[in-house]
């Protein structure tokens, strides 16, 4: 990890709904500027898009496809195809990540997430 990095151990990515690095981590201004764009757009959560989040989780019990969505964030952070335990994120308890010593990064603990939606059209998809 480059020690000029201003945000460790912090790490930003914007990951879209289909699994694909928007924004990295290096990128870090670009995922401010989209959650203060995000914040004066919506002052309030959509209770449209909660519902759906909610369908799509299980009310929070199946959140396979946000740890997939996790997963790539942390393979574009590490710069690894696999690491062990991310499961444990979305879990209490201890977080169980770990990268190869050469790329400097022991584990990982989500400290926030946000999920947008596009509710544009009648449809409802994630991005």
């Amino acid at each position: 990890m480059d020690d000029n990095y201003p945000l460790a151990p912090y790490f930003l990515v914007y990951v879209s709904d289909k699994a694909d690095v928007e924004l990295n981590f290096t990128q870090s201004k670009k995922v401010l500027d989209l959650l203060k764009r995000q914040a004066f757009t919506h002052t309030c959560v959509e209770q449209a898009a909660a519902e759906h989040v909610n369908t799509r989780t299980k009310q929070g019990r199946d959140m396979e496809h946000y740890q997939h969505l996790l997963a790539v964030a942390v393979d574009s952070i590490a710069g690894k195809s696999e690491e062990k335990g991310i499961e444990s994120l979305f879990t209490k308890g201890g977080t169980v990540l770990t990268a190869t010593s050469s790329q400097g990064i022991e584990d990982f603990a989500v400290v926030s997430y946000l999920i947008l939606t596009d509710n544009s059209a009648g449809g409802d998809h994630e991005q």
